[in-house]
């Protein structure tokens, strides 16, 4: 039942919706001390000591406490800052590991579709015969030892 404060506001006996939405937000944005009428903060963040997973040795880590939820929920850090240091070594390596067997597939790709006769496919440059094609040798020669494997698409070499 409304009040009459509400129904002077209103004129007809409705409460205005702006007033139902804004005490609607309020609850959601925080939680109101009923004697205090302030917000009350949906969590907390602070530094405690805390047990790692991997390790077993205790360290100084955050603690978030989400005040919204009954009771309050808890977290703290997992791992102290070594074992991260390493976990993190470890997915960059990975990760670099991932990257190399992409790039060993692409160049097997462009190896195929090159247009290089199969016979010099798989040929260094110290198994060529030196007299062969010298100048052809000496312009593909310094053009490989200038190509760009991040970036092939700078460099483009077309022989006749």
């Amino acid at each position: 039942m409304q009040t009459e404060e509400n129904q002077e506001v209103s004129g007809n006996g409705l409460e205005p919706i702006s007033e139902i939405l804004s005490r609607r937000t309020e609850k959601e944005d925080g939680r109101l001390s009923e004697r205090t009428n302030q917000r009350i903060p949906r969590q907390e963040t602070r530094t405690d000591e805390c047990q790692c997973k991997t390790c077993g040795s205790k360290f100084q880590g955050e603690v978030t406490s989400y005040l919204f939820m009954r009771p309050p929920k808890e977290y703290r850090a997992g791992e102290c800052p070594a074992c991260g240091a390493i976990r993190e070594a470890e997915e960059k390596a990975e990760e670099e590991r991932e990257l190399e067997t992409l790039r060993a597939a692409v160049r097997k790709q462009w190896t195929r579709t090159c247009g290089i006769p199969p016979q010099f496919q798989g040929m260094t440059w110290e198994e060529l015969d030196p007299d062969y094609q010298a100048k052809a040798q000496k312009l593909c020669r310094q053009w490989a030892e200038k190509f760009d494997l991040d970036a092939p698409w700078d460099s483009a070499l077309v022989l006749f």
